[in-house]
């Protein structure tokens, strides 16, 4: 089973682009803070959508926050003779989270 369900802020504006395929695709970066004790930590993820659900992550800009549900998936790829990879959450939902006062809405895409 490879399922990850995260919230938190985005820290770079979504970066739309069209695959060759046709396919809309949207990268972006979301921090999630967690405090442990005294102590903040914040954990910063890579996020990609595609299709409906891209085209939907265009609205999005830095600073808004996000619950993203989707799995996680290793990209790997050689660069000057080095292997490289990196780990990416692929979203299948994006939904963004709006606070308004003590309420808080979540509106899905």
């Amino acid at each position: 089973m490879n399922n990850i369900t995260i919230s938190g802020n985005l820290y770079s504006d979504v970066q739309m682009k069209e695959l060759p395929n046709g396919t809309s695709c949207a990268e972006f970066g979301i921090a999630v803070n967690k405090k442990v004790g005294d102590k903040k930590d914040v954990s910063f993820f890579r996020v990609k959508a595609y299709g409906f659900t891209a085209k939907q992550c265009g609205e999005m800009k830095k600073g808004d926050s996000v619950l993203v549900s989707g799995e996680l998936k290793q990209e790997r790829w050689e660069k000057d003779g080095k292997k490289m990879e990196k780990v990416v959450i692929v979203a299948f939902t994006v939904g963004m989270i709006k606070t308004q006062k003590n309420n808080v809405e979540e509106t899905p895409f």
